[in-house]
C-alpha cells in the first residue's frame, strides 16, 4: 500500500487530509467518474485493510483451514472441558 507523508510541501493534500478528519470522505472523479476516495481511519483499521489485502496473510488462512480439516481438532467447549479437568488436578 503507498502512503503519503502530510507536510507543508503538499498543501493541497493537507487541507484535503483536515477536511477528512471530521469524518467527512471526499471521492475523487476523472471525467465525472469516482476513481477514488480519501476516507477517515484509525491505525486499526490500516492494519485490518493491509491483512484483508495481502496474499501472505490469505495464504497463511488457508493453510491453516486446510490443516483444521485434515487433522484432529477441539471445539470450543472441548478445550474449555481440558481446562477444567486440568484445574481439577
Amino acid at each position: 500500500m503507498k502512503s503519503i507523508e502530510l507536510d507543508q510541501r503538499q498543501p493541497d493534500l493537507a487541507k484535503l487530509a483536515e477536511e477528512v478528519c471530521g469524518d467527512n470522505p471526499i471521492v475523487l472523479t476523472r471525467n465525472g467518474e469516482a476513481v477514488a476516495a480519501i476516507v477517515p481511519v484509525d491505525d486499526l483499521e490500516v492494519e485490518n485493510w493491509k491483512l484483508s489485502h495481502s496474499a501472505t496473510f490469505a495464504a497463511i488462512l488457508d493453510r491453516s483451514r486446510k490443516g483444521a480439516q485434515e487433522s484432529d481438532t477441539f471445539s470450543h467447549q472441548e478445550v474449555l472441558d481440558l481446562f477444567d479437568s486440568y484445574r481439577a488436578l
